[in-house]
């Protein structure tokens, strides 16, 4: 597998790294073999089965951890780090003994403990060099460039922040602080998959309404939320995934700047003027959605299945809430 063995398939361009990457890793670990058991055999054909046979270990690894990897989605910044590190650790055995026939067949040895041994030696070396080319296509910028904060030192900002909560129909709102949260109400249909609740202005322009937005899924939720100064203007630019069909979750921003760009894809994770924060590695990816600048510039925004606080100043964030695409509404 590339990345040792397991994940593969999950990894942006995936499918280039399942077919022919594999195959490359296999013949690199059987190149090691022949030269450090100074064996004659010229096939590397066991090792790139070998490598194959763990790339489907490693998809049943990446299956078998949904629910755990759907809790750490909840909060990404707190609890991504652990996970990564036990996948790889578990990634890294489940590949060992996946591949010891495979190494005893190489080398000419029966599957014993000296082919179990040569087995995790290749291993360790194939981490060392692939890790750093799984970190070049993929990024772990979010984990290590951002520190989590209680929400209170970050943003002074009084206001709300509306979204949907876990079950897609309550509507919650929470303090920006993360103080307080409350049930809004609950809708008659589920939010749509990266849709948002935006607050937006009514026809009157006096007041705003609180709307769901979603290509041809558009929607009034609640009538008369608040009013017109309290909520960000609806700014032209371009949307958080470049395409038309999510045009409505563009960042909402109540100052110029810091310019917010939340991109489509994990990699591209969420822009801020020139510094970037993304995760995505063969085992976790989280994207970054509904984004809103807040009057102090600080930023509300969706990481994963979180409503995290974040300072672009200090790289300080705080998970606030749970939930799907929210918008905010400053105090009067």
């Amino acid at each position: 597998m590339l990345i040792a063995n397991a994940g593969t398939p999950l990894m942006w361009a995936g499918c280039c790294h399942l077919i022919i990457g594999n195959a490359i890793l296999g013949m690199f670990e059987g190149w090691l073999l022949t030269k450090f058991f100074k064996n004659e055999q010229k096939s590397f054909l066991p090792m790139i089965w070998a490598n194959y046979a763990s790339m489907a270990g490693g998809i049943l690894l990446v299956a078998a951890a949904t629910p755990l990897r759907a809790d750490v989605m909840l909060d990404p910044l707190g609890r991504a780090p652990g996970y990564i590190a036990m996948m790889w650790i578990a990634a890294f055995i489940i590949t060992g003994f996946i591949e010891w026939p495979f190494v005893a067949k190489m080398i000419g040895l029966k599957v014993g403990k000296k082919s179990l041994v040569a087995s995790f030696a290749l291993q360790t070396i194939s981490y060392i060099a692939l890790i750093p080319l799984v970190f070049f296509i993929g990024s772990m910028s979010a984990l290590t460039l951002l520190d989590p904060a209680p929400a209170k030192e970050i943003s002074k900002v009084d206001g709300w922040v509306y979204y949907a909560g876990l079950d897609d129909v309550t509507v919650y709102r929470t303090r920006i602080d993360g103080s307080l949260s409350e049930t809004v109400m609950t809708m008659e249909k589920p939010i749509a998959d990266g849709a948002r609740l935006a607050i937006e202005p009514t026809a009157e322009g006096d007041t705003v309404d609180l709307t769901h937005r979603y290509s041809d899924d558009d929607r009034l939720i609640l009538k008369g939320v608040g009013t017109v100064d309290q909520a960000a203007p609806v700014r032209e630019g371009r949307t958080e995934s470049g395409f038309a069909l999510l045009g409505y979750v563009r960042t909402r921003s109540f100052v110029d700047q810091p310019k917010v760009i939340c991109n489509y894809w994990p990699r591209l994770g969420m822009d801020v003027d020139d510094r970037r924060y993304a995760l995505e590695t063969p085992f976790l990816q989280a994207g970054w959605r509904s984004s809103v600048v807040l009057p102090d510039g600080k930023i509300v925004v969706q990481f994963g299945k979180a409503i995290m606080l974040i300072d672009p100043e200090t790289e300080k964030a705080a998970k606030i809430a749970e939930g799907y695409g929210g918008d905010v509404l400053l105090d009067p």
